[in-house]
């Protein structure tokens, strides 16, 4: 599940490098219904250390984030979520195709 996630965060556009990265490591630690799969007390320092960033910057980029709705925070503080499309990403929908003559298809 991961990858197609992962390609989901590559396509999102618009942002800086910082709630890039971040969307790229929570894609890494998705699991089939786009929920992260790390536990939120483990969060912001597994994001720091792959980020190489403070919990502060971090913590900028997932509000970043959560405010162009590409992810949305757990009740009562339980992780995040990636809000895309579960069922489109596992048959990668989500996704530019290329057809057969090379154009891209939406």
């Amino acid at each position: 599940m991961s990858a197609a996630a992962i390609v989901w965060a590559w396509e999102r556009r618009g942002l800086d490098l910082l709630p890039r990265l971040v969307l790229l490591a929570l894609a890494d630690f998705t699991n089939s219904k786009c929920d992260v799969t790390v536990p939120v007390v483990d969060l912001y320092k597994v994001l720091s250390q792959m980020t190489e960033r403070s919990a502060a910057e971090v913590e900028s980029a997932l509000q970043e984030l959560a405010d162009r709705a590409l992810i949305e925070a757990a009740p009562e503080g339980r992780g995040y979520s990636l809000l895309a499309d579960p069922r489109r990403l596992r048959y990668g929908c989500d996704t530019r195709i290329i057809n057969q003559r090379g154009k891209n298809e939406h």
